[in-house]
């Protein structure tokens, strides 16, 4: 009877619980986790079904991505959503160094007005 509940609080959580950009590391990392939880289904699921659940954790951008992706395997959307990371790192980078340089072109300009 345990061992039923579990599988089924499990089942719950792939079908419904969501990405949260703050609670996790990365969206693979995300993605690995639930994988991992899956693994320990019997009887399993599908990759394919799983893919799907899992897509629906993300937000609607991420969504998008995934599916115009065709993703086949879960190997694939492990390596979509490490990309789809790094680009975002990359344009959260590139808006703090723009946000430095604009503060630093503020005080220079402040400075020689003083």
């Amino acid at each position: 009877m345990w061992i039923d509940q579990k599988q089924s609080s499990i089942r719950c959580k792939i079908f419904q619980d969501k990405f949260d950009r703050k609670g996790e590391n990365t969206l693979a990392a995300h993605y690995l986790r639930y994988m991992n939880l899956a693994a320990n289904l019997h009887p399993p699921l599908s990759e394919y079904d799983l893919l799907g659940a899992l897509t629906a954790h993300y937000p609607y951008e991420v969504q998008k991505c995934m599916i115009s992706a065709n993703l086949k395997s879960n190997q694939e959307a492990l390596t979509l959503l490490g990309k789809l990371q790094a680009m975002d790192e990359e344009r959260k980078a590139h808006e703090e160094n723009g946000l430095a340089t604009k503060q630093r072109d503020v005080t220079k300009s402040t400075t020689t007005i003083c």
